[in-house]
């Protein structure tokens, strides 16, 4: 902005002796008046502009805080603790526990018998790993239905039996079921997988090999349980063909070979086929076994073949007692056993699993919200009562007073408050903050609005069984609700049902082509013989039908001889479906908390986002408090608009006034040198007169 406080020049006038540039200077002083009315509005517009920032930053800080609170996972977490119930054992020496957001809230008496178990042969330890052992000829190794043989040669080492067996594939290609290492010049070969894999049934489904002839080979039964034998075969087909012994295939029940013939019919390489016993066959898929084959006896110079326990590792399956149930399983870690929890076996011993709900992180989240909240409010509240000081003279005292009683704060206090207390329409127990420990901070009648949080009365509503809460039931959740039931559900053809609550009953009747609107309206309506109404509340929510007593302790209950409740998903005989009957009010905490915090982020939203948005022909800022801001600097740059303009005019009248006095000087100059000629023409006068 152009200085115009000064003038371009200043001069004296010669010839009249007048100070002409301080006479401007007062001139444009006074001309100058207005400008400084407008800054000083300016000024003010800006200290409000910073305000309204300050205040759109406590919003988002607010507004930051609801990001966990909207998700449902928060309120879903829920905690393992396992405590020992075995002297001298810390729990986790005995299991350990995981539990997802699904599980169950339930409690559980874990003994732990034993852990599985990896089967392991363990060779004789050699002088050396790299030294050639002069041994040749193979042997075989058994994995499940896998039978590969491994080939020695007189040259191989110990490290090169060690490579064989890593790299060994059966006949499909397919790696086998183990691992082999050498520790402390020892071949150590063990299953790739714990336990003992069990199974059990009258007939197995096996893999045929390929083998590059396209006939003969031999598969392999999969290994027989501990002290079983393979099984007697009636039967091997394969689709609708099936196959004959001793001309399509022949069958070693010893070794559980099933050898194809050439010449004969057989299953097509890699495909499928199922082989029939004559009773019901053990077999076990984790384990393995080593066989001899030709030449030098491999197995016993290497010390794999002996059974004692520093050769031999036997594998076992992991058993446990769950409340009374033996339980068994070939792996230490069991996901399937207890609903959304992990177990990871440690050793023996007995526990007690505890699945809770863990709220910590809840707790912190709310309790982060109701602190930016209070600040939200508290600077509301300071804006809307503080004075102006008419003797401020810094930009921070000035600040004082200029929200006084704003129309925006009023506004914006009012909204929050409402919907933060305001019951919401939503399904279960829980419709108000205040029921899970949120409420309006009490002094002075609740005027500042800011809230708190009693962490207590959360962990209530968390905690199932700790209130008490209203009866209710829930129809499933239907496409919409002003659509006839028999187009939604097949084959509804209506029917009557009864509710009874309080002592009184009534009989509502249902056609086929009813709407879940007109459902809910006529149990609205209905009356029990005496032309009483129920103690009863029926709404719909999201398309789902409600019912819900009125009072705590007086329960609903139906008759549904036609099935029109069953038909909507309340299933009368099913009490305990937490689906559509509320059991308690745990599992609707999270709902509560995260259909409020989704509004009230959309509230900050409309308050602070500065996006841009059309409305009709018209392009606005979306938030109020943006708009706001985005107005008051238009304000702002208007007044910079009009002070630039009226500037250029005092430039324009100043410059007016230097040339007229200027003009002025040379006149009066002129005036001067005509007075001299004039009294030196007088003066020769009156000499020549003398």
């Amino acid at each position: 902005m152009a200085d115009y406080s000064t003038p371009m020049f200043q001069f004296t006038g010669v010839t009249s002796g007048i100070e002409w540039g301080d006479m401007i200077d007062t001139i444009m002083e006074a001309a100058r008046a207005p400008i400084e009315t407008w800054e000083a509005e300016q000024d003010t517009l800006e200290l409000k502009v910073g305000l309204y920032e300050e205040f759109s930053a406590v919003m988002k800080s607010m507004q930051s805080t609801l990001t966990t609170l909207k998700l449902a996972s928060t309120f879903k977490t829920k905690a393992a603790e396992v405590t020992s119930l075995s002297s001298g054992l810390a729990g986790n020496a005995i299991l350990t526990a995981t539990a997802t957001t699904e599980a169950y809230i339930d409690q559980w008496d874990i003994e732990v018998l034993q852990k599985a178990i990896t089967e392991q042969r363990i060779g004789n330890s050699l002088s050396s790993s790299s030294t050639a052992l002069g041994l040749s000829g193979t042997f075989f190794v058994r994995s499940g239905s896998q039978r590969v043989a491994i080939e020695v040669a007189s040259s191989d080492s110990l490290r090169d039996i060690n490579l064989k067996l890593s790299q060994a594939v059966d006949d499909h290609g397919n790696s086998l079921n183990i691992t082999s290492k050498l520790i402390d010049n020892r071949l150590v070969i063990t299953s790739a997988f714990s336990g003992l894999g069990s199974s059990t049934g009258s007939d197995a489904t096996v893999t045929r090999g390929s083998w590059t002839d396209g006939t003969g080979g031999s598969d392999y039964l999969p290994l027989p349980g501990e002290g079983g034998t393979y099984p007697v075969i009636t039967q091997i087909a394969s689709g609708t063909t099936t196959y004959t012994e001793g001309t399509d295939y022949t069958y070693d029940q010893g070794t559980g070979t099933i050898t194809w013939l050439s010449g004969g019919a057989h299953p097509e390489a890699d495909s499928e086929y199922t082989i029939t016993f004559d009773a019901e066959y053990t077999w076990n898929t984790n384990t393995f076994s080593l066989e001899a084959g030709t030449g030098d006896d491999i197995l016993t110079s290497l010390g794999l073949n002996v059974d004692d326990d520093e050769h031999h590792i036997a594998a076992q399956d992991a058993i446990l007692i769950v409340d009374g149930v033996r339980v068994t399983r070939s792996s230490n870690e069991i996901d399937d056993l207890i609903g959304g929890v992990t177990l990871k076996l440690q050793g023996p011993g007995k526990v007690l699993l505890d699945i809770t709900s863990d709220m910590e992180q809840a707790v912190t989240a709310i309790q982060n919200f109701v602190d930016a909240y209070n600040d939200a409010m508290d600077w509301i509240n300071i804006r809307l009562s503080e004075e102006s000081d008419e003797d401020a003279e810094t930009d921070f005292d000035k600040k004082f007073g200029l929200l006084h009683g704003d129309s925006l704060l009023w506004q914006i206090k009012d909204q929050l408050r409402r919907l933060l207390s305001d019951p919401q329409n939503i399904l279960g127990p829980l419709k108000q903050l205040s029921q899970i420990g949120i409420t309006t901070e009490s002094t002075d009648y609740g005027k500042s609005g800011t809230l708190e949080f009693d962490a207590s009365v959360f962990m209530q509503a968390a905690t199932p069984g700790s209130l008490s809460f209203l009866d209710q039931w829930m129809s499933d959740a239907l496409a919409d609700s002003k659509t006839p039931l028999n187009e939604l559900k097949t084959d509804f053809t209506g029917g009557t049902f009864s509710i009874s609550v309080g002592g009184r009953t009534a009989t509502i009747s249902v056609k086929a082509t009813d709407t879940l609107a007109d459902v809910n309206a006529k149990i609205a309506a209905a009356r029990d013989s005496a032309g009483n109404a129920l103690k009863l509340r029926s709404s719909i929510v999201d398309n789902t039908l409600s019912l819900s007593s009125t009072a705590t302790g007086e329960n609903l209950s139906f008759t549904d001889p036609d099935g029109v409740l069953l038909a909507l998903g309340i299933d009368i005989a099913n009490p305990y479906d937490a689906t559509h009957h509320v059991q308690d009010t745990s599992a609707y905490v999270g709902d509560l908390v995260t259909t409020l915090m989704t509004k009230l982020d959309d509230f900050c939203s409309n308050m602070v986002d500065s996006s841009q948005v059309s409305v009709g022909s018209t392009v606005t800022i979306k938030g109020r408090i943006a708009s706001r801001i985005n107005s008051l600097n238009t304000q702002i740059t208007t007044i910079d608009e009009r002070i630039a303009a009226f500037e250029e005019q005092l430039s324009i009248k100043e410059r007016g006034l230097n040339d007229r006095f200027s003009q002025m000087e040379t006149i009066l100059s002129q005036f001067n040198q005509q007075a001299e000629w004039l009294a030196s023409t007088l003066s020769a006068l009156s000499g020549t007169s003398s």
